[in-house]
């Protein structure tokens, strides 16, 4: 969806708990929404007036969206996806295993010493291999939170208040 049209989607849904919101905070949930990865929007918008007694904030929907995972159980699964993509793509396929991990477990990767280095550790040290994956996991949920917003977005928001 686009970031515009779920913009207003999300100010006329905030309607619907008798509490508009103007558009600079609605732009920022539809940016928070759109980078979540959230597929089903639509869906998630309703879901949300079920789940909830007032108007959620979008760290909530996010949350909804991901069916209530946190951020340990987030940095787990990203860590075993990392794990995998080490025999799905090998060292050759560093593009590949990118695209397949995605820019949060791109960036534990990153962090770890980079794909190179993460094909070529000791097998034998996987167990403590997977927990420094999980802790950059969890520690790239953190700081991701503050690298979403673009120069281009902080230029729109700028624009709009003055």
């Amino acid at each position: 969806m686009e970031l515009g049209k779920l913009t207003k989607s999300i100010i006329s849904w905030s309607m619907a708990w008798g509490n508009q919101i103007d558009q600079i905070r609605a732009r920022m949930y539809a940016i928070a929404i759109l980078e979540s990865g959230c597929k089903d929007i639509p869906s998630l918008l309703k879901q949300s007036l079920k789940a909830h007694t007032r108007f959620p904030s979008a760290a909530e929907l996010i949350k909804l969206s991901k069916g209530n995972i946190d951020e340990k159980d987030n940095a787990v699964l990203l860590s075993g996806k990392i794990i995998d993509a080490i025999s799905k793509f090998g060292y050759m396929n560093k593009q590949d295993a990118k695209s397949y991990l995605g820019d949060q477990a791109w960036r534990a990767v990153e962090l770890f010493g980079g794909w190179e280095r993460l094909c070529r550790a000791d097998l034998s040290q996987m167990q403590s291999i997977r927990a420094q994956l999980r802790d950059l996991c969890m520690a790239t949920t953190k700081n991701s939170e503050c690298s979403k917003i673009t120069h281009n977005d902080l230029k729109e928001l700028k624009r709009i208040i003055f």
